[in-house]
């Protein structure tokens, strides 16, 4: 029941995200400071030095940013094909890797969980996870010049 409660607000960062892309805020910035945002709640929450009162407001705040990924994601899509008829097909390829991601994280984190002992072993995951997903939010940056 905690997880219902806590993932309700992703909803609302995708509206966000849609509300600051209008006024000019440029997707691939949105998509860095989800991941930065989400790493350092990442931290906090699966850290093992803050208080549990904090700790569930750092799970509203990753899932609040984690909502600005996918509509700053889908919204950068049309930059980064060739031509208007090829945006539907890599919306579909977005999408299909963002299940990917759905269906494997939650075993890669019970893998950590297991092998590092206790859940601060999925702190470092989630911080690394962030980070790569930054350096490619750089990359489509580069690539949208």
């Amino acid at each position: 029941m905690r997880f219902v409660v806590i993932r309700i607000f992703s909803p609302f960062g995708n509206l966000v995200s849609a509300w600051l892309m209008r006024y000019g805020v440029k997707e691939w910035l949105l998509i860095i400071i989800a991941f930065g945002v989400m790493a350092m709640s990442a931290a906090g929450i699966f850290g093992g030095y803050v208080p549990d009162t904090w700790r569930v407001a750092l799970a509203f705040v990753f899932s609040l940013t984690g909502g600005l990924l996918p509509a700053a994601v889908l919204a950068g899509v049309p930059a980064m094909v060739k031509s208007p008829a090829q945006i539907s097909t890599a919306n579909g390829v977005v999408v299909q890797g963002i299940n990917c991601g759905s269906l494997a994280g939650p075993p890669v984190m019970a893998a950590a969980v297991g092998f590092f002992g206790g859940w601060q072993g999925v702190n470092w995951l989630m911080i690394i996870c962030c980070g790569v997903g930054a350096v490619f939010a750089v990359g489509l940056k580069m690539m949208e010049r």
